[in-house]
């Protein structure tokens, strides 16, 4: 899961040095997507990790995996706060998992929070994931149409609040409503 924890200071790493290696790299050099998670997990994934761009990372011999099938799904973990970005990731069919079924994915999400800790890369590091990674990937995906922010314009949390109480007009003919059944509490 997308959690930092503290952690005591620990020996080197193949991490340690594929953030040596990254910092070092040309200018015009990318990173794939598996080698920008091996970099913020500090080379520590509980499972196998594989991507669209033919990249992977973690034990290949693991019982649980995740596949990053499109772009879009890069762009829901990159602008995702927290697990917002795995869950709209998966949810929207951009990220498959492996080794649980996909209505049941609980263990992997267990694996994931107890064992996966993000850690901020050096500052020339993250400058060439975010070249990695592009622009068009850190903009966040509009939500699906017919959804709305809480209290928001048009909701009820938002500029409708002064209507409450008020019964929606009909188009069609009903019946007397009583205020115990139209939903008005009576006071105004």
């Amino acid at each position: 899961m997308t959690t930092s924890k503290e952690r005591r200071p620990r020996p080197a790493t193949r991490a340690d040095a594929t953030t040596a290696d990254a910092t070092t790299a040309d200018a015009s050099g990318k990173l794939t997507l598996a080698e920008i998670l091996e970099l913020v997990a500090g080379g520590r994934l509980p499972l196998r990790f594989t991507a669209y761009d033919g990249s992977s990372a973690g034990p290949p011999d693991a019982p649980l995996g995740i596949e990053l099938k499109t772009p879009r799904g890069t762009t829901y973990l990159a602008t995702g706060r927290g697990d917002l970005g795995l869950a709209r990731a998966y949810i929207a069919g951009d990220l498959e998992i492996h080794g649980v079924h996909p209505g049941d994915p609980y263990e992997l999400l267990k694996a994931l929070a107890d064992e996966l800790v993000f850690r901020m890369p050096p500052p020339r590091v993250m400058a060439q994931i975010l070249r990695s990674i592009g622009v068009e990937h850190l903009r966040p995906i509009a939500p699906p149409p017919g959804r709305r922010r809480p209290g928001g314009v048009g909701s009820p949390r938002g500029a409708g609040m002064a209507r409450r109480g008020t019964p929606k007009p009909s188009t069609t003919t009903t019946t007397s409503r009583t205020p115990s059944t139209n939903g008005c509490s009576g006071r105004r």
